[in-house]
């Protein structure tokens, strides 16, 4: 056992395979027969992290690196120039843009590093962790992690505990407790045998949710937290991120209301994860099915020819009318509305689908500025599963009109009531559900064409019952930029037709006196289409204290 899986001896897996294959599963002698090469070539530079370690075992051998490591002194090396200066750069953020493209060597998708650099700040975070596993984590006496790959092998005082000698009978008489499965985690909690008819209360996810999409994280929390197969009194699930900040990484994860782990009390032997979280008790109400609801694909096309009249009317408006004024603005491009503002409003399919938190099953629901009421296309399941009843709100007769006939198009006018004027004028206001008593508010891209943005955002607010929730998508100029060049030209461009890019919007939202408690917060850059403008926008979900 130790000398094929710490030693990698080639010699002895050949000779005791045969004898070992008749208690093999198919699938087990299936990968086995074909992948023998894996100890012959050294285990431990086994897939692709293992390829980056093997590449650098040469320089590493040459400078000494790989002896010192052997001798387990737990002290850092400083025995070679080149090696310090390596360290001393990695430990800056310059090479964060440039280590995008060899991340995937080391293991890493560019997908899970944007993670890192997406977020203000973050990259220097994200170098000092690097520096300190350079200068620090790596040589712990006890982190076999780094051991294996820079020594090439395990030996007894630096190796995992199931590989010690002394447990080596404990581990054999035990070996019955652990099913390998070989799929989905999701095909796991489905298919694996509940042998004691005893419900999960672990799940260990580590870091595999960093490279998903939102659809996939959705469907495998909607999956897992099935009261069929966790016990949600007892149950915690588990995962660590490369991303910072004291929120999950994702919109459905942080529906779970995870906790973040402190590094001093859980230390991670790998070291470059900057967040560990772990759930608390799963809330009895938490309805996971609406996470595995999946919604048809939105019928809506652009056209060229659509496209030139917005952008028609979008510059000749900008450039004609002082005064701007969003009714007008949208009567004339109203049939051609939705085509164009696919490319140009990004992420309001995430915000309705992630962002919301349909796992509270929210049974009123008004959308401020709904327009052509496009937002509901994208959650017809969700409100026919709960029964929502949805207010939309415009102050344009015209793209209320198209709205209409979309509802009824979709099936969904038992749900759905239609709201003409300004929300904060009282008469709207007699139109809606009493104040304080609403689940849910949307606002898509519509906040910024509000110039009473203030008194509008405190309306949404006020709405809200006690737990509610306010959920916004809308550009806004970039966090800790707001005065580069970029972002003043973006201000002054949006501002021609009425759109008011402003960073106080998204600050006075996440301000907790102003009634909120910030449920996700993100900012990303699209392109315009037909340019190459990159403006940003924000997805915000507050909570009502």
């Amino acid at each position: 056992f130790w000398q094929i899986w710490s030693c990698s001896n080639y010699k002895l897996f050949k000779e005791v395979w045969p004898k070992l294959r008749k208690y093999a599963t198919d699938r087990c002698k299936e990968f086995w027969d074909e992948n023998g090469d894996l100890i012959r070539d050294n285990f431990m530079f086994a897939g692709t992290s293992g390829l980056m370690a093997k590449i650098l075992s040469f320089p590493a051998e040459f400078i000494g690196l790989s002896d010192y490591m052997r001798q387990n002194t737990g002290k850092p090396f400083k025995g070679s120039f080149v090696f310090n200066m390596i360290v001393k750069f990695l430990s800056s953020s310059a090479w964060i843009p440039v280590g995008k493209w060899l991340a995937p060597l080391g293991g890493v998708p560019e997908k899970q590093l944007n993670l890192v650099m997406k977020t203000p700040g973050s990259c220097a975070i994200f170098a000092a962790k690097i520096g300190e596993i350079f200068e620090k984590i790596m040589w712990e006496k006890d982190n076999y992690f780094y051991y294996a790959y820079v020594a090439g092998r395990w030996d007894e005082h630096c190796c995992p505990r199931y590989m010690m000698k002394k447990h080596f009978k404990t581990l054999r008489d035990r070996v019955d407790r652990i099913t390998l499965f070989h799929g989905s985690v999701c095909d796991a909690v489905k298919a694996m045998p509940q042998k004691s008819k005893k419900k999960f209360t672990v799940y260990s996810l580590l870091d595999s949710m960093d490279w998903m999409p939102e659809s996939m994280v959705a469907n495998q929390i909607g999956t897992i937290t099935d009261e069929k197969y966790f016990n949600r009194e007892d149950g915690r699930i588990f995962w660590r991120s490369f991303a910072t900040g004291d929120r999950a990484h994702s919109p459905v994860l942080q529906q779970l209301n995870p906790t973040m782990l402190p590094d001093t009390k859980y230390p991670d032997r790998v070291g470059w994860y900057l967040t560990q979280l772990w759930t608390p008790k799963l809330d009895k109400k938490f309805n996971n099915n609406n996470l595995l609801i999946e919604e048809d694909a939105s019928n809506i096309k652009q056209s060229f020819k659509g496209d030139l009249k917005v952008m028609w009317t979008m510059a000749t408006y900008g450039l004609t009318q002082k005064e701007k004024d969003a009714k007008e603005f949208y009567k004339s491009q109203a049939d051609v509305y939705d085509g164009f503002r696919e490319g140009l409003l990004p992420d309001r399919d995430n915000l309705l689908l992630y962002v919301v938190p349909w796992t509270t099953s929210p049974k009123t629901w008004v959308s401020v500025g709904c327009g052509t009421a496009r937002d509901i296309e994208y959650v017809v399941k969700h409100v026919k599963e709960n029964k929502t009843q949805v207010y939309l709100c415009d102050l344009s007769k015209e793209l209320l009109g198209i709205a209409r006939d979309r509802v009824k198009s979709l099936g969904l006018t038992q749900y759905v009531t239609f709201v003409e004027g300004d929300i904060n004028k009282p008469e709207v206001q007699k139109k809606l559900p009493p104040m304080g008593s609403i689940d849910l508010v949307t606002c898509s891209y519509c906040l910024t064409m509000i110039p009473p943005w203030k008194k509008a955002s405190a309306t949404m607010i006020r709405m809200l019952r006690k737990g509610g929730h306010l959920a916004i998508v809308d550009f806004t100029a970039k966090e800790n930029c707001q005065t580069s060049l970029d972002q003043r030209f973006y201000k002054f461009w949006f501002s021609m037709d009425g759109v008011w890019l402003n960073e106080e919007q998204p600050s006075y939202l996440r301000d907790p006196k102003n009634g909120l408690e910030t449920q996700w917060y993100q900012e990303d850059g699209a392109r315009v289409p037909y340019t190459f403008f990159y403006p940003t926008h924000y997805q915000f979900l507050g909570r009502k204290k």
